[in-house]
This record gives structure tokens, C-alpha cells and sequence, in this order.
């Protein structure tokens, strides 16, 4: 679920009560629900609820890292009034954003509350995410505005732009941004979503670059008119074997008899398993007539039983497809009794622990006591299932029949995936209990209610491995209250991961608060996975350096901005080096173009390989370099020979100079 979506479910639970109890009741509330403090607070920044967060501010001080988090949501959600409270409160000395603030007002197109941050907070650095996201949403003005008061953005910006269809961004980060560039997933995505006008810009005045994707994303969307376009614009790209399994796995049948018909890349849909069934009857019976060869049924009952597609399982079994141990197991997940019981009665043999297991891990507790008490079918993990999925009830009943064990498992997995319900239950009627893991797999998903709970009435503790996992995921109110209530620290792997994964705010916490530091690692893996930012950070603050391995991996990952910017604080020499092999490897197209550029080599091995995997644009790229080079290279060589010719008075007497190999 997204967080808009979270916090109006929030809203839908409290705004009832606030109307019939009022404010005058909110101590009341605080004190009875810890918790309840933290999430009115939330509630109120995102919803604008002014008065809400006086009250619970006057209640209760808050850490500083949880005031950030209440103006990044109010920022988010448009909410000029919390922003304008912060700066008046008389208690908000020290209140600043995040850069996520400015990212999620700019991704939303909140012109104003971004120019009201950036006025307020200079310091906080307003990173290229936030013109990347403003170009997805196709916010023209903010656009605009980034482009005057911030770092600039990435090549990200077109890709998104020209995904979402916003060709009037498109054009004008082309026009005044052209040196950030774009990626074939422009080309790409765009067809994909069957944006004609943007796919015409990029082909007839760009002439941008694209593969296979294109009408393999276009075919699974079921865009036919863009896959004609495509075929009769952009024949030499072609699709991939993928794309008519793509197409029948939606149902877009027009799209599969065409592909089939006019493609010789979709001869066969191999690979795409049971996706087909979601096509329904019509569409399977026409891939049977026509490819009665293919593995499409492999996968096929799996998918239909998961789904409760009766009619699908009973024309499967029908054709003489087999009932598997797999295909009982995805219909008792499912929970679908009528597919269960036809299954049933074609193969009683193929239900075994697997099915237990997956009727629990699905929570349907009258399938579970059918296949206990019917058939005798039981799982030895059942209550650890039961505690990792949530499943209350069922975890209730397996502890009543007492014929069940348990160990720590239980309550760590619960702990593990929020179920604060089940960890206090177990608490109190098993005997158990848990480890350390416990906590460090609560902190590590974000749940901050069951670390608080675990801290207070257990004994067990956390390690290390909390405040690195929590740093990792950048929940920076979690790393502080590690940090404030807790002794056993972090390790610099903290820092690292944090920088790794762009949590740039958990990073400079981390540098202000702890004295683990960080290693190069962290600084290699922020410029790997283009985290452009928080590599600029470290490179200032830190001065970290870039190493040629980090310009490997960096090639590998295909982040254009961050190659850019490597490239020009690198002391390393790549001219001649054959950093285009990682990214031909991979299929980045518009990396190779630029480590070409850039004087990179490859090797014939890795034109070997793009032929193998398929990737024709890069091979078209590839050959066409080979060709200059090739052709260079005997340019040099006829005029070292003439000069030899000349230099020994004549043509008789001249002797042509060794040749040398040429590096390609």
C-alpha cells in the first residue's frame, strides 16, 4: 500500500473519533496508547490537522528526527499550514527537512512549498531526484523552478518524462538540459504506454535509441497500434521471444495472433509459464491450436488453482495436463475449496504438508482444519507459518489443539513482520519467548511500535545487525531511538548501506552522532547505484575518491549521471580500457554510447556475448565502432607506410612497417 493510501485509511479510522470526542479527550488517549502520540502527530502533519499537532506537541516533546519526518509529510501532501506552525512555534527551534521533503513536494508538483522550503532550509540540499521526480509528474513549472535553484537531475528526468507521455517536459529538458541525455527505456517505456506523440518526437527528431523492450512492453499492454508502428518504424529492434507470452498473459489475443502471424521472434511463447491462463479459455484453446509444442502448460494449472480459475483447471485436466503437489499447493494458498476439491478428486495423492502449509501461510482456517481433521495432512512449521503471515486465528487454533510445537522462531518472525498482536500473545501464553533477532528483524522492516514494546518488556535485546538494518532502510526516527535507548550500537556497515541505498539524512545522522564512520565501500556503492547525492556528500565531507573498480561496477549498473560525474572526479586514466564490456554485458545501450565516447575499449568476446543475449541495438553500436576503428586503423597504417616510401627515396626500396594489433 502507498502512503497516500495509508495515511487515508489512517484518516478514516480517526477522524470519526476526533469528531465525536474533540481534542480535550487526546491526553487521555496518549496515555492509555503509547503509540497513539507518534501516529496523531503523523496524522495531523499529513492532513494539515494544525490544532491536532499543538495538542499532542504541548502533551509530549517529540525527537528531532520524528519533527523532520512530520514537515517531510506536510510537505508531501501540500499542507502550507503545519510548515507555516513550525515556523511560528515557539518550542521549534532547530526544525529543519529532509531532502525527501523537497522530492516528495516536487514529484507531487507543489511549486510553492518547495520554493518555501528552499528559502527556509539553503542547507538542505535539494538533490537531482527532485527535477527527476517533478519530470515524471510532469510538473512543467517545477521543472522550471529546479532547473534555476537546484543540483540539476539526471538522465532520469526524459526516461520518466517520456514514460509518462509529458512531451512538452520532454522537449524542454532536451532543449535546455541536453547534456543530461536520456536512456533507451525513454524509447522504451514510452511505447510501452502507448504514448504515439512521444514516441514520434524521440524517433523522428532524436532519434533515440531503443531495444527489444519497446514492442515487447507495447505487445504485453496490448497497444496493437503501437506494435504496427513499431514494426513497420523500427523493424531491425524487433521484440524478444518473451513478447507473445507477454501479450497472452494479459489476454490481449488480437496482439498474440498478430505477433504470431508477423514475428519471427514469437514463434513460440516459451518461458512465460502459466501466465497464459490469465487469458482465459479463448485464449488458451487458440495457443494450443497454434503452439501445441510450447511449454506454456508447464505453469498453466498452477497459475488458474492460485487464482480460482475452475473452468481453466477443469479444461487443463481436461487436455490431460496432470495434477502436481505444486499445483495443489498454489490452489490451498489461494483458498479457492471448489478448485481444491476438483483436484482433490483427480489426485488425492498430490496433497501433502506443502498444501498445510500454504492453507496457513494464506490464513484460511477452514481449509487448514479440512485438511487436518479430513485428511489427516499436518506441516511441522505450522506455527511459525501462522506467526510470519499474521494469521491470529489460525495461530490460536493450532496453539488450542496442542498438538503442535514452537520454538523462539515464532515470536522472532512475528516480531519480524510488525504482528505486535501475536508477539504480546505469544508473550503472554507460550513459554518460548525469543532472541535477538526479534527486534533486529522489527527494526530492520520499520516497525517501530514492536521495537519499543520488545525494549520495554523483553530482555533478549537486539545486536548490532538493528541499527545497520535500520540505517540500510534510511528509517532515521529508528536509528535515533536505537541509538538514544540501546548499547549495542552499529558497525560502520551502518553508514555504508545507508549511503548504498541514497539515505543521505540517515548518513549525515550517523556522521554527526556515531563514531563507527564508514568505509570507501559505502562511497564505491552510492556512485555504483547512481545515488548521486549522498556520492557528492561523501566526496566533500569525507573526501572519498573514486577508484577504477567503482567505475566498473558503475558502467555494470548503467546510471549515466553518476558515470558523468565519476568520470570527471576520477584520477583514472579509462582511455583503452574495455569498461564497455560490463555495460554490454548487462544490455546498457546508452552507457556504451558513452563509455565509447569517453575512449573505453571492448573486446571481441563481448560483442560475442550482446549477439548471444540478444541486445541488436548495442550489436548495431558495437559493429558500427568496430568498422571506424578498423578503418582508422588502416588510415594509420597506409600513411606510415607512405611515410616510409617517401623516407627511403622510392617505392622499390621501402619495406612496410610491422603491423600492430589494434585494441578495439
Amino acid at each position: 500500500m502507498c502512503i497516500p493510501e495509508t495515511y487515508a485509511g489512517l484518516a478514516t479510522a480517526l477522524n470519526p473519533w476526533l469528531v465525536e470526542h474533540g481534542l480535550t479527550r487526546l491526553p487521555r488517549l496518549f496515555a492509555c496508547l503509547e503509540d497513539m502520540h507518534a501516529i496523531m502527530l503523523l496524522h495531523g502533519a499529513y492532513m494539515g490537522r494544525v490544532d491536532v499537532v499543538e495538542v499532542a506537541l504541548n502533551d509530549c516533546g517529540v525527537s528531532p528526527a520524528m519533527t523532520m519526518l512530520m514537515i517531510d509529510l506536510a510537505a508531501w501532501n501540500n499542507q502550507r499550514l503545519i510548515l507555516d506552525y513550525f515556523q511560528q512555534h515557539p518550542h521549534a527551534t532547530g526544525w529543519k527537512c529532509s531532502s525527501f521533503a523537497l522530492v516528495a513536494a516536487a514529484r507531487s508538483g507543489h511549486v510553492h512549498i518547495v520554493r518555501f522550503l528552499h528559502s527556509q532550509f539553503p542547507s538542505v540540499p535539494c538533490t537531482e531526484d527532485a527535477m527527476d521526480m517533478a519530470a515524471e509528474g510532469g510538473h512543467f513549472n517545477m521543472v522550471e523552478f529546479l532547473h534555476v535553484h537546484c543540483e540539476g537531475c539526471t538522465e532520469l528526468a526524459m526516461d520518466l518524462a517520456c514514460e509518462h507521455g509529458h512531451l512538452d517536459v520532454a522537449r524542454w529538458l532536451h532543449e535546455h538540459r541536453s547534456w543530461e541525455g536520456f536512456t533507451e527505456c525513454a524509447f522504451d517505456k514510452a511505447a510501452g504506454n502507448n504514448h504515439m506523440a512521444v514516441v514520434e518526437f524521440l524517433h523522428f527528431e532524436l532519434d533515440a535509441p531503443s531495444t527489444e523492450k519497446a514492442m515487447d512492453l507495447a505487445a504485453e499492454n496490448g497497444h496493437l497500434g503501437m506494435v504496427l508502428w513499431l514494426h513497420e518504424h523500427r523493424s531491425f529492434q524487433g521484440c524478444s521471444e518473451r513478447a507473445l507470452g507477454m501479450a497472452a498473459a494479459k489476454g490481449h489475443l488480437d496482439v498474440v495472433k498478430w505477433l504470431h502471424a508477423n514475428r519471427s521472434e514469437s514463434g513460440s511463447p516459451s518461458g512465460f509459464a502459466g501466465g497464459a491462463a490469465a487469458g482465459g479459455l479463448e485464449m488458451m484453446e487458440w495457443l494450443m491450436a497454434h503452439c501445441p509444442d510450447c511449454d506454456l502448460y508447464k505453469g498453466a494449472m498452477g497459475k488458474a488453482s492460485k487464482d480460482g480459475l475452475l473452468e481453466v483447471v477443469q479444461w487443463l485436466l481436461s487436455h490431460g495436463q496432470e495434477v502436481t503437489e505444486a499445483a495443489v499447493d498454489d490452489a490451498c494458498l489461494g483458498g479457492h475449496m471448489d478448485v481444491i476439491k476438483c483436484l482433490f478428486q483427480h489426485r488425492p495423492s498430490a496433497f501433502t504438508s506443502g498444501a498445510f502449509h500454504s492453507a496457513i501461510e494464506g490464513g484460511h482456517l477452514e481449509l487448514v482444519k479440512w485438511l487436518y481433521y479430513d485428511l489427516g495432512i499436518t506441516h511441522r512449521d505450522a506455527m511459525e507459518g501462522a506467526a510470519t503471515y499474521g494469521h491470529f486465528n489460525v495461530l490460536k487454533w493450532l496453539h488450542e489443539l496442542n498438538s503442535f510445537t514452537a520454538t523462539t522462531y515464532v515470536m522472532d518472525e512475528a516480531a519480524s513482520y510488525g504482528h505486535l498482536q501475536i508477539v504480546q500473545w505469544l508473550h503472554s501464553h507460550r513459554h518460548e519467548g525469543c532472541t535477538g533477532a526479534a527486534m533486529d528483524g522489527a527494526a530492520a522492516n520499520g516497525h517501530f511500535s514492536v521495537v519499543k514494546w520488545l525494549h520495554r518488556y523483553r530482555t533478549e535485546g537486539c545486536t548490532i545487525d538493528a541499527m545497520n538494518f535500520t540505517a540500510a532502510m534510511g528509517d532515521l526516527t529508528m536509528v535515533e531511538f536505537l541509538h538514544t535507548h540501546r548499547t549495542e550500537g552499529c558497525t560502520s556497515h551502518a553508514m555504508d548501506c545507508a549511503a548504498a541505498n541514497g539515505h543521505l539524512t540517515a548518513v549525515m545522522f550517523l556522521h554527526a552522532h556515531r563514531s563507527e564512520g564508514g568505509t570507501n565501500y559505502g562511497f564505491e556503492w552510492a556512485v555504483m547505484e547512481g545515488r548521486l547525492g549522498v556520492a557528492k556528500w561523501l566526496h566533500t565531507i569525507q573526501g572519498r575518491a573514486v577508484s577504477r573498480g567503482t567505475l566498473m561496477f558503475a558502467a555494470r549498473n548503467g546510471d549515466l549521471a553518476a558515470m558523468r560525474w565519476a568520470l570527471l572526479h576520477s584520477s583514472e586514466d579509462i582511455s583503452g580500457v574495455p569498461f564497455a564490456d560490463y555495460a554490454i554485458d548487462e544490455g546498457r545501450l546508452s552507457m556504451v554510447h558513452l563509455l565509447l565516447d569517453m575512449g573505453c575499449t571492448w573486446t571481441m568476446g563481448a560483442m560475442d556475448h550482446t549477439a548471444e543475449r540478444g541486445h541488436l541495438a548495442i550489436l548495431i553500436k558495437l559493429q558500427g565502432h568496430w568498422m571506424y576503428r578498423y578503418v582508422k586503423a588502416m588510415q594509420n597504417l597506409i600513411a606510415m607506410y607512405l611515410e616510409a616510401v617517401e623516407a627511403a627515396g622510392g617505392l622499390r626500396d621501402a619495406e612496410p612497417p610491422p603491423s600492430k594489433r589494434q585494441c578495439l
